[in-house]
């Protein structure tokens, strides 16, 4: 061995910098650069097959979720009707496919939330499901003058004769619209109203089509038809039952409980059968042990029914003669869901969520320093009305609380409000050192800490029994509040009543 061969030294700087460019290069080869996320935070994004349809709507969605560290170590998805589920496990890869069905009517906030060793980020997207306009019982009438005013369902009418059609029309997006295709190139617009007129000038057979559209801002459209004969020489018709129907109530909380009341008789003949279907899946034949007496000629009958889920049900009542006349009458019985659909997101002016936060107003200056934002997502609010309470709790002991709506009137269907102020008699959700100073002893002009909460509750309309802000305060002498109080006992203890919240709190400068 030759002990004078020179050794080699190897600089450790050069050897830390080749390791470097070779990680670099490893990592360019087993990592798409594409994907990795340009943060910190994980990246994830969430896309849906389709956005709007008819509840109940299946929805496929997919969801993209890349670690910036480690791997994803949570991953949820919230879809705002209430459910959630944990796809954690469902994980492979970077993508996820998954469905769900939106069983309700209304618009939900899908939010899917992803954690790593660095942090979490959220992705979210809207989903809104509408229902068709519901037509039902249409038919054609023939108007008859004498002796008195009556109509009479016929199929039947000669040329030159008012054929009148009639159904009933039902949408939670009202007002709706439409045509009637008369089937002999005739067109009548509608609107409101399921009613039209026409005459036939030739014989035929005419088949009658209603189209009825809603007036959502993706409208859904039903439609119906009839088919009319037209002929010179008419068969003398058998006279229908006569009918007549009343309910005890059509508007109530599931669950629902309503008497019907029927009157019928048949002046050519027997009445062989009264039926009612409750427009629910529920058929019965009224029989002996359904009748409460006679008057005017007329059987009367009593029965009930009870509805346990929410919707429009149309109560159609069909009686029969011993001649195959048949006689129909309806009425609609609406059933209020226990709790209405509300989303509410609270963000600062740094777009944050403001719960639990402090924050310090600059005494020297006069502007708005704080501002809370609410987005408010909320679904038919033909039933509901949104009323905002807000709470402030002075240092000093004094408390002031605002009561009051916040929704437009004349709300009819999906009602979506973004980046929106309550704006109360004090804009108290606009913050300035005014709104730190003034409390109701006004003993503090420097200014003094402030506990806001604020509350944003939909219940069924007319609960609260308030059309404007009602302003109650406590200054430790005089005080008004057990009247605010009662209002929002109300409001709160309601079986509809739903709200979101959220606790600040306002200070000076230190």
């Amino acid at each position: 061995m030759n002990k004078n061969k020179p050794k080699i030294k190897i600089n450790k700087t050069f050897t830390a910098t080749l390791l470097f460019f070779a990680s670099i290069i490893l990592m360019a080869g087993c990592t798409n650069l594409e994907k990795m996320p340009p943060t910190g935070k994980p990246f994830v994004s969430i896309t849906a097959d389709k956005t709007y349809g008819e509840a109940p709507l299946n929805v496929s969605f997919t969801i993209t979720a890349i670690p910036a560290r480690g791997s994803i170590k949570k991953l949820m998805i919230d879809y705002g009707d209430g459910s959630s589920e944990d796809l954690t496990q469902k994980l492979k890869g970077d993508t996820i496919s998954i469905s769900h069905e939106f069983k309700a009517i209304g618009t939900f906030r899908v939010r899917v939330s992803a954690m790593d060793q660095n942090g979490s980020s959220e992705a979210e997207i809207q989903i809104t499901t509408n229902d068709k306009p519901i037509i039902s019982n249409l038919k054609a009438y023939k108007v008859i003058y004498s002796p008195s005013y009556s109509e009479i369902v016929t199929n039947e009418f000669m040329p030159g004769e008012n054929v009148r059609i009639r159904a009933l029309c039902i949408d939670h997006n009202p007002p709706f619209y439409g045509l009637i295709d008369w089937g002999d190139g005739s067109i009548d617009q509608i609107l409101g109203e399921c009613l039209g007129i026409h005459q036939y000038s030739a014989e035929g057979d005419y088949t009658i089509r209603l189209i009825v559209q809603d007036s959502a801002p993706q409208p859904l459209s039903n439609t119906a038809s009839i088919t009319v004969k037209v002929r010179y020489v008419i068969t003398p018709t058998n006279r229908p039952p006569e009918l007549d129907i009343s309910l005890s109530s059509t508007a109530g909380e599931a669950p629902f409980s309503i008497t019907l009341y029927v009157g019928v008789a048949d002046i050519d003949g027997q009445v062989a059968e009264v039926k009612v279907d409750w427009g629910d899946g529920q058929v019965e034949i009224l029989g002996d042990a359904d009748k409460i007496g006679e008057i005017g000629g007329k059987k009367l009958y009593r029965k009930s029914h009870t509805y346990t889920s929410q919707g429009v049900f149309t109560v159609t009542v069909i009686a029969k003669d011993d001649k195959e006349g048949i006689s129909t009458e309806e009425q609609t019985v609406i059933v209020y869901p226990l709790k209405p659909i509300l989303s509410v997101r609270f963000k600062d002016q740094a777009n944050q969520d403001p719960n639990n936060k402090t924050y310090d107003i600059d005494m020297t200056l006069y502007d708005d320093q704080v501002i809370i934002l609410t987005d408010i997502l909320a679904y038919d609010f033909s039933y509901y009305d949104l009323i905002a309470v807000i709470r402030k709790d002075y240092a000093d002991g004094s408390t002031r609380i605002l009561v009051g709506p916040i929704a437009p009137p004349y709300r009819t269907g999906i009602y979506s409000s973004e980046n929106y102020i309550i704006n109360d008699p004090d804009d108290s959700l606009q913050i300035s050192p005014n709104d730190i100073r003034n409390s109701p002893m006004g003993f503090y002009p420097d200014g003094i800490t402030v506990d806001y909460t604020v509350k944003i509750y939909a219940v069924r309309s007319g609960i609260a029994g308030i059309w404007w802000w009602t302003n109650c305060y406590y200054n430790g002498f005089f005080s008004n509040l057990p009247y605010c109080e009662s209002i929002i006992n109300t409001i709160e203890n309601h079986p509809s009543s739903v709200y979101s919240e959220r606790k600040f709190k306002v200070r000076p400068s230190p």
